[in-house]
């Protein structure tokens, strides 16, 4: 049976790529439309959610396609469908050229979380140097929490070990841990980080209204961001002037 990417695998590329209606340049520098689309894209395009879904089926056919024929071990179906997000991502020649097939297919499972976490860069298209992006930062944790959730399935006999527990990686904006801790020197930590909590839900609704590519949803996803801001600093500043 040929092994495909399964709902979980689906749903993360979806959250991250974001549909856009019109055609963007993403980090790299590459015009980009509806779910990460980039072959043949360019200013002005735009596309339809129907469309939208057609050619990620599509460029996900190619992402299945190339794990398939490059891992030469067994994988379970979350796994299969953390390389292929993973891969859908950075493209068929990193992945055949990466330290991370080569220890893979040496049944080396273990090393498959750093080496995919490794990846998190992209480069300037104006300077040429390369940068450590956030956003790919928290889209490899995703990749490899779902690589170590066991699923029970195998796609194809052999001896694969058990994928091991699933950790807890967190990005730092969204650590209220980390956020508390960073401001405790000047006090109110606690107060900081439920505000902080408060700022990413407001950020994570705002991105959600962005991801339309609509001006309206610029707008609205902008006063979100803006109303957030302000509503924090209001409440650092009552807690300075005692007004709890």
């Amino acid at each position: 049976m040929t092994q495909k990417i399964n709902q979980n695998g689906l749903s993360l590329i979806k959250r991250w790529e974001g549909f856009r209606r019109r055609a963007y340049l993403c980090p790299a520098g590459k015009w980009t439309i509806g779910f990460g689309h980039t072959a043949g894209v360019k200013r002005g395009d735009t596309v339809t959610m129907e469309e939208a879904e057609r050619l990620l089926s599509e460029d996900l056919t190619a992402a299945e396609r190339a794990v398939r024929e490059l891992i030469k071990v067994a994988l379970t179906e979350n796994q299969f469908s953390a390389l292929v997000s993973w891969t859908f991502n950075l493209g068929r020649e990193n992945l055949r050229t990466s330290t991370l097939r080569r220890r893979l297919n040496a049944r080396n499972y273990g090393a498959v979380p750093d080496e995919m976490q490794r990846w998190n860069k992209v480069r300037d298209p104006e300077t040429g140097a390369l940068e450590v992006s956030l956003g790919l930062v928290r889209r490899r944790a995703s990749e490899v929490d779902l690589w170590m959730s066991k699923d029970g399935t195998v796609a194809e006999d052999g001896d694969m070990p058990q994928a091991p527990e699933a950790i807890e990686i967190k990005s730092l904006a969204k650590s209220r841990t980390a956020i508390g801790s960073a401001t405790a020197g000047a006090g109110g930590a606690g107060l900081v980080a439920d505000s902080a909590q408060e700022i990413i839900q407001a950020a994570q609704s705002a991105e959600q209204h962005i991801n339309t590519g609509t001006w309206v949803g610029l707008v609205l996803g902008t006063i979100i961001l803006v109303a957030a801001g302000v509503a924090f600093y209001a409440r650092i500043d009552d807690w300075r002037k005692g007004r709890r």
